[in-house]
């Protein structure tokens, strides 16, 4: 359906958990196939097929390989994360963000 709008600008949002609940280990396929088209995300992990919203490698998504498809595609946007902290006492949320955060930068910059 992108395609039909070449040199439009129009683009998609690749959404991790979502991907992986539609197409399960096919996922990755997906992705290699809208990478080119992606213009943000919402990165979260799953196990299950059940859409968790978890923090990356606390779920079944190969971290690395969509990395890689993104990097290679020239993925230039935003990593977002979207998810779901589950029950933590507020007093761990500094913590748990600071793994969030450094989670992300490793993805950003060591794969």
């Amino acid at each position: 359906m992108i395609e039909s709008f070449p040199g439009s600008g129009i683009g998609c949002c690749w959404d991790s958990g979502h991907a992986q609940c539609a197409y399960g280990e096919h996922c990755i396929d997906e992705l290699e196939k809208l990478a080119p088209y992606v213009t943000c995300t919402h990165m979260h992990d799953n196990s299950y097929g059940v859409d968790q919203h978890k923090l990356a490698f606390f779920g079944n998504l190969n971290w690395e390989r969509v990395m890689e498809i993104l990097k290679n595609a020239g993925y230039p946007g935003e990593f977002t994360w979207e998810f779901v902290y589950e029950r933590f006492p507020d007093v761990l949320l500094p913590d748990f963000l600071r793994l969030a955060h450094k989670t992300g930068e490793y993805l950003i910059h060591s794969i």
